[in-house]
């Protein structure tokens, strides 16, 4: 079982890793155009009306490259 840090349960064997996938909550055209997007919690239904927070948007390509790094750094554990 892989797990991220925020697991509780003491499982036996669980790799635990200390993956950060919070930055993909930015991962939005707004975000990467404005340099903000709808606060988390906010109304989403209507934008107008959602305050927004400025975040550092982040593209596929950002979040690809992320991704992969954290699996070459699986891979050799995993092989175990």
């Amino acid at each position: 079982m892989i797990s991220d840090q925020y697991l509780r349960a003491p499982i036996p064997g669980a790799l635990r890793t200390e993956y950060d996938f919070t930055y993909r909550e930015r991962v939005t055209a707004k975000a990467i155009v404005e340099g903000a997007d709808v606060k988390r919690g906010d109304d989403h239904l209507d934008v107008n009306k959602a305050a927004a927070v400025k975040v550092k948007g982040v593209t596929a390509e950002e979040d690809q490259r992320t991704l992969e790094a954290y699996a070459a750094r699986l891979e050799p554990v995993l092989r175990r």
